[in-house]
């Protein structure tokens, strides 16, 4: 079992390699291009402030407080006495 590990790992190697060179070689090719493109254009201005307009206060008008109805205000004839 071991062998076959070692066989396997012998014959991805060299596949690993050039999979690695070719995507290096591709960085080396868009490095200009993306050199050009981080420095031509600056970073935009942070926004500081967002304009925004007033909230229009509702008027809030409080009724007034109603008085308690006859009954709840009599004492029961049960307690009274």
């Amino acid at each position: 079992m071991q062998a076959l590990l070692v066989l396997v790992g012998a014959l991805l190697s060299p596949l690993l390699g050039l999979g690695l060179l070719l995507w290096l070689a591709h960085l080396e090719d868009t490095l200009p291009r993306d050199v050009r493109r981080a420095s031509t254009k600056p970073a935009p201005e942070p926004i500081l402030a967002i304009p925004v307009r007033a909230p229009v206060t509702p008027v809030v008008t409080v009724p007034e407080q109603r008085t308690a109805p006859e009954a709840e205000v009599a004492p029961s004839p049960a307690v009274a006495g």
